[in-house]
């Protein structure tokens, strides 16, 4: 049986960039097809913003299917540190399962999503100085 190592794109600068199902997979506590419309707007419901990047497909020869039902031009890929801050972000606010969430639930989760961003943008504003 062949077994093929999960594709993970590195940046130049070295920032890994996982897909949405890898992304999906790590979070957990979102759908696919959640996190797909959250990277294709580039925000989450809640106001997190993910940093998407849109890299061009490459099809091999062997590789391209004809009776797949879309044929995708890019992908889109989230980095791997914006997976992890929202699995954190989710995990703090009580959304420990997928489903519909309710309006509160949604009030903690953009409230712990801006304490999250205001303590990066912090950090990062005092590492500059």
């Amino acid at each position: 049986m062949k077994t093929h190592k999960p594709y993970t794109y590195v940046d130049e600068d070295g920032t890994r960039y996982l897909n949405i199902r890898q992304a999906a997979k790590i979070v957990g506590e979102v759908s696919e097809a959640t996190l797909y419309a959250w990277a294709r707007h580039g925000v989450s419901s809640f106001g997190f913003n993910l940093e998407v990047k849109s890299q061009p497909m490459i099809h091999s020869a062997n590789g391209y299917r004809h009776e797949a039902r879309r044929h995708f031009g890019s992908r889109l890929l989230i980095p791997e540190a914006k997976v992890l801050a929202l699995k954190k972000i989710l995990q703090t606010a009580g959304k420990n399962e997928t489903g519909p969430w309710s309006p509160e639930q949604m009030d903690r989760l953009e409230a712990v999503a801006l304490a999250y961003q205001r303590r990066r943008s912090r950090q990062l504003t005092i590492k500059h100085l």
